[in-house]
C-alpha cells in the first residue's frame, strides 16, 4: 500500500512538471501563432490597399487613354472640317478650275486651238495661196456663281477678227426651266449646236451656212425626264427682215422666234 501510495505520488509529481513544462510551450506556440496571424491580417491589408491604387492607377490610365482618343478624335474632325471647308483647286483635261467647298462658286477657263493648212499644188505659183490658218483659238470662261447662276464666255482670236463668240449667263431654277440670256448659240442649226472639239472637222458642211449661227437674245429651255425630253425655244435678234417693203425702215421687224425639241 505504501509502494503504491509512492508511486502515485511520482505520477502526480511526473505530471505537475509535465504540465509545467508543455505550458510554455504551449503559450509560446500561440504567441507564435497569434504572430503570424496578425502579420497576415497586416499582409492582407497591405494587398487589399495595393489592389486599390492598381484599380485606381488603372482607372485613371484608361480615363487619360479616352480623354487622349478623344482629343485625337476632334483634332481629326477640326481638320477633315478645315480640309472640306477650305476652296478647292484642280487641274487636269478640263483645264484650270477653282471651286468653293460647297460648291456654290465655281470658274474654269481652258481652251480650244484648231491649226488649218492650206495647200495647193496646182496654183501656177501664186504666192499666198499656200499658208498655215490659225482657225480657232478661243480661252473659255465658265463657272457658277450662288450655286444656281451658270455663265461662259468666249472670246474668239482665230481668223482675221477678234469677236466674242459666247457671252451668257443661265438660271438653273430646275432641269426642267431654266432662263439663259446673252449671246449663245441658236438652237436652230443642229451641227452648230455640236462642239467644235466634237466635229470630224475644221469646218461645218455647208447645210449649217444657211441656218443661224449664234444670236443675242434670251431662251427658255430644260431636260425633262432625264433627257428623255428636252426642249429650247428663244426670242433672238434674228434676220432682218423688211416685210416686204425695204424702203421704210420703220417696218423693220429683226426679231425671230427660234425652238427645238429632242426626244431621245
Amino acid at each position: 500500500m505504501k509502494h503504491m501510495k509512492t508511486t502515485i505520488v511520482k505520477l502526480l509529481l511526473t505530471l505537475v512538471i509535465g504540465t509545467q513544462s508543455i505550458l510554455p510551450v504551449f503559450a509560446e506556440t500561440q504567441a507564435a501563432n497569434s504572430s503570424e496571424a496578425d502579420e497576415i491580417a497586416a499582409l492582407r491589408k497591405e494587398i487589399a490597399a495595393l489592389e486599390q491604387k492598381v484599380d485606381r492607377l488603372e482607372e485613371l490610365q484608361s480615363a487619360r487613354q479616352q480623354t487622349a482618343s478623344s482629343v485625337q478624335t476632334t483634332n481629326q474632325n477640326a481638320a477633315a472640317l478645315t480640309v472640306q471647308s477650305l476652296p478647292r483647286v484642280t487641274l487636269g483635261a478640263n483645264g484650270f478650275g477653282v471651286r468653293s467647298a460647297d460648291t456654290n462658286f465655281i470658274f474654269q477657263i481652258h481652251g480650244l486651238v484648231q491649226m488649218d493648212s492650206r495647200s495647193f499644188f496646182q496654183d501656177g505659183g501664186l504666192n499666198g495661196n499656200d499658208d498655215f490658218l490659225l482657225r480657232r483659238a478661243r480661252p473659255i470662261i465658265q463657272g457658277t456663281v450662288f450655286h444656281d447662276f451658270d455663265f461662259n464666255f468666249t472670246p474668239e482670236f482665230g481668223g482675221s477678227t477678234v469677236q466674242i463668240l459666247d457671252a451668257y449667263v443661265n438660271y438653273r431654277f430646275q432641269p426642267a426651266l431654266q432662263l439663259q440670256a446673252g449671246k449663245f448659240k441658236s438652237p436652230v442649226g443642229l451641227e452648230q449646236l455640236q462642239a467644235r472639239q466634237n466635229a470630224l472637222f475644221n469646218e461645218h458642211s455647208l447645210a449649217t451656212d444657211l441656218v443661224p449661227n449664234r444670236d443675242v437674245g434670251v431662251l427658255l429651255h430644260g431636260n425633262v425626264f432625264g433627257g428623255v425630253f428636252s426642249y429650247a425655244v428663244g426670242l433672238v435678234n434674228g434676220n432682218t427682215d423688211y416685210n416686204g417693203i425695204a424702203a421704210n425702215a420703220s417696218l423693220q421687224d429683226d426679231r425671230a422666234v427660234v425652238g427645238r425639241m429632242f426626244f431621245q
